[in-house]
């Protein structure tokens, strides 16, 4: 992961504003514990592109290795967000929506009319 490291670093030198660097680098970081630095990585992925999921996603498990939850579910929140939909999508903003109604999660919203996959039970709002 060192390697891949001092990789990204070369083409971010050339290239500041390519967030998919940024993210990998932040996995690269993740992948060997170093979570706050890992953060910051994600954080510049997110400032060139508030909508990449990867990101959102490597940012939201770091911060829960952290045990920040709080700040990770959120993370997780947007990472469901922006994430292109499929069923196993919607069951998964499904079950964060719920953990959000228990008052883990502030700042989601979906339809009321989620299905869990393959059991044709609606999820309650």
């Amino acid at each position: 992961y060192e390697e891949a490291i001092v990789s990204y670093d070369q083409a971010l030198t050339h290239k500041s504003d390519f967030y998919q660097a940024w993210s990998n680098r932040g996995l690269a970081l993740s992948n060997l514990k170093r979570y706050e630095e890992a953060i910051v990585s994600y954080d510049q992925a997110l400032a060139h592109k508030s909508d990449f999921h990867y990101a959102w996603n490597g940012r939201g498990n770091a911060l829960s290795n952290l045990k920040r939850y709080q700040e990770g579910g959120e993370s997780l929140v947007n990472y469901f967000y922006y994430k292109p939909l499929s069923e196993k999508n919607w069951y998964e903003r499904a079950v964060t929506w719920l953990l959000r109604k228990t008052g883990v999660f502030t700042s989601m919203d979906l339809p009321a009319n989620i299905h869990t996959p393959g059991s044709g039970i609606p999820v309650e709002s």
